[in-house]
């Protein structure tokens, strides 16, 4: 069964908060951002904003969207512009990583595939315990401690880079403290 994500961008405006773009449309299905922010699906590393559910306050707009989903609703959490602008990008854990496949063009290195790919193929005579990087003619597989930012740079398509843009610059507009990403699961 798939999940989407729907909620809101809130502003607090005197003193209430209020839900100033709906997200269900500007965002595609893609468990990576889910799971990187909101802990959705996997962990492969430690979540921002992991099931805090719905806000004290939440604005009207985000409850009546909440509410229409009915059942089907779940998973609520929000993060704080201030939280997003405080996030520690190349955090890893030592024990989280994933095999990427590169090819080598020109002396450099081109992003093919890791190992949430259907297709990756490794020879089987690789051993990724000692080494972080084996080639194999033009292919380099390497073994890659997963960071958020690698996350980002692999996985954010292009609506989520501008979701994630507008929500920082909403930060700096209004001020950190008064801006909000406010979603949930269905």
């Amino acid at each position: 069964m798939s999940i989407g994500i729907s909620g809101y961008f809130e502003v607090k405006k005197n003193g209430k908060w209020v839900g100033i773009e709906y997200l269900y449309k500007r965002t595609l299905q893609n468990y990576e951002m889910y799971s990187i922010f909101f802990g959705m699906r996997y962990h492969t590393i430690e979540p921002i904003a992991y099931n805090r559910g719905i806000p004290d306050f939440a604005s009207e707009e985000f409850l009546a969207d909440y509410e229409k989903w009915g059942s089907d609703a779940g998973g609520a959490t929000f993060l704080s512009a201030k939280e997003y602008a405080a996030i520690d990008w190349e955090k890893s854990d030592e024990d989280e990583y994933l095999i990427v496949e590169y090819e080598l063009i020109d002396n450099q290195l081109i992003y093919k595939r890791d190992d949430h790919s259907w297709n990756l193929k490794i020879p089987s005579q690789m051993n990724f315990d000692e080494n972080l990087e084996i080639h194999d003619g033009n292919r380099v597989f390497k073994k890659e401690f997963v960071s958020r930012q690698f996350y980002i740079d692999h996985y954010a398509d292009s609506n989520w880079l501008d979701l994630l843009r507008d929500f920082g610059e909403l930060g700096e507009k209004h001020g950190l403290e008064n801006v909000r990403m406010v979603v949930f699961f269905m």
